[in-house]
């Protein structure tokens, strides 16, 4: 068990026992952007003792409004759960994203990534390179690596119990931060639910070994298996 500089707090800096509650990240854009998170502290959260993490990360479409089930989960069975929002480039609702796993690296080693014209470049990208390109061109890694500082800071968390979750969009976030040298050994395990890295980004992770279990749907068309 590894505590974190939070736990020489004498009341948490952020959250209350048993509640969510939304705070805004800054400072960690390459662009200026902001990027609000939900945090979840279970009911029975004091600062005597250091706590799990799980980070989840939202599909296109959604935000950090999306992870109710786990917030329930979490608050009675004793977990924090931070949600943050992926950066939208100011395009609004529906467009928070995360950058990695291919998502702006098309035609990557294996050729384009996807099929048929899309054309979603984001502002953060200047031009793109092809019509696959889909996400935010900001540091969304980054955005993590600023979000566990703050939390490190404000809370009494166990850093040997970190873990991430995420659906779609954000289970392909999952592969990006297990191969980035800045959260791969920062965060011990991942579970991705329809999330796969693009054909041509599956990279080895920056620090081994990684457990991670993953749900995939044999018959899906959009993020399929075998990707």
């Amino acid at each position: 068990m590894s505590s974190t500089p939070g736990c020489l707090r004498a009341v948490p800096a952020l959250g209350a026992p048993g509640e969510s509650r939304d705070a805004l990240l800054t400072g960690a854009s390459l662009h200026g952007q902001t990027s609000p998170f939900r945090l979840t502290l279970p009911l029975d959260y004091t600062q005597a003792a250091p706590w799990p993490l799980l980070l989840s990360f939202h599909g296109l479409g959604g935000d950090h409004t999306s992870s109710a089930l786990f917030e329930e989960h979490g608050r009675r069975a004793g977990y924090i759960v931070a949600a943050p929002r992926g950066y939208d480039d100011g395009w609004g609702d529906g467009w928070h994203s995360w950058r990695g796993f291919g998502s702006v690296g098309s035609p990557g080693p294996a050729g384009p990534t996807c099929v048929g014209e899309h054309w979603y470049c984001y502002p953060t990208c200047g031009a793109c390179t092809d019509s696959c390109w889909w996400t935010t061109c900001d540091d969304s890694v980054g955005q993590v690596v600023a979000l566990l500082e703050m939390l490190e800071a404000a809370l009494c968390l166990d850093a040997g119990r970190v873990f991430g979750t995420g659906e779609s969009m954000g289970g392909m976030f999952l592969f990006e931060l297990a191969v980035d040298p800045r959260t791969s050994n920062r965060i011990k395990a991942y579970f991705p639910t329809v999330g796969s890295p693009h054909n041509g980004f599956n990279r080895p992770p920056a620090a081994a070994p990684v457990t991670l279990i993953g749900v995939w749907g044999e018959t899906d068309t959009t993020v399929p298996p075998l990707a």
